[in-house]
């Protein structure tokens, strides 16, 4: 039987966050119980990068782009919005552009990105129609923080098959904010 193959998206992550230590135990259970080849894509040499590269699981360094700030407290990143919206665009098609080069995009079956926080995963399929799958970890107010984008929610709805809320509570708060709830 052939297997899945999964490209797994993570965001850009010091190693203090939970979401990296998540997706390391699901593409663990998902290699070893259920027959899916785990490709992953990763921005930096983070913590998954160096899991992947010890259990022999192809990974790429991309350098993609987070579409939130993190919090914005400073008034300079605001002004530097549109800036960091070009950067982002760039950056997302450059990613794109590079796992093209390095994987068959048509041998994979499901995209999953870790975060939403991530618009490499919507980049991907908008351009390949590969069925996307996010999880959604963080509340929805991270919204608030979503200024690298335009109309977040509308492009979620859009180029996002499935979402998996890690909670009731998060996917109510989701669904408050627009998202679609029949695809959570």
């Amino acid at each position: 039987m052939r297997k899945i193959r999964v490209l797994f998206i993570s965001h850009s992550d010091p190693g203090k966050g939970g979401a990296p230590k998540s997706l390391i135990e699901l593409i663990i259970n998902l290699r070893n119980n259920f027959n899916v080849e785990p490709i992953v894509c990763v921005h930096s040499e983070d913590a998954v990068y160096k899991f992947c590269k010890k259990n022999e699981i192809e990974c790429y360094v991309t350098k993609h782009s987070d579409i939130w700030t993190g919090g914005v407290k400073k008034i300079s990143s605001w002004i530097n919005i549109p800036k960091f919206r070009k950067k982002l665009f760039k950056n997302d098609k450059r990613a794109y552009e590079l796992l093209s080069q390095k994987i068959d995009l048509s041998s994979i079956d499901i995209i999953h990105s870790n975060v939403s926080v991530v618009n490499l995963g919507m980049y991907i399929h908008k351009k390949t129609g590969i069925p996307h799958i996010m999880h959604l970890r963080e509340d929805a107010d991270v919204l608030n923080q979503m200024v690298y984008t335009i109309n977040p929610i509308k492009n979620m709805n859009k180029y996002v098959t499935r979402f998996i809320a890690i909670s009731n509570f998060v996917k109510i708060k989701w669904k408050k904010r627009g998202l679609s709830g029949d695809k959570i």
